[in-house]
C-alpha cells in the first residue's frame, strides 16, 4: 500500500536515517537501499516500504 511521505512519516521509518549534519538535524533520508540491499522502486513522495520503528520496553 502506498502512502504519501513527509518528513515526519520518514522521521519514524525503521529504513529513516537521520542527516544531523544538515538542516539542524532536521533531515531524513532513506537508507532501504543500503539496508536491503534492493531497491524501493516507489514512486518520489510517496513510499510502500514503510515500517515504523520497534519501541524499545523499558
Amino acid at each position: 500500500m502506498m502512502i504519501q511521505t513527509s518528513k515526519a512519516i520518514c522521521k519514524f521509518c525503521k529504513y529513516s536515517v537521520s542527516l544531523s549534519s544538515f538542516d539542524n538535524g532536521l533531515g531524513v533520508m532513506c537508507d532501504y537501499l543500503n539496508k536491503k540491499k534492493e531497491m524501493r522502486n516507489c514512486e518520489i513522495g510517496y513510499c510502500d516500504k514503510y515500517e515504523p520503528k520497534k519501541r524499545r520496553k523499558k
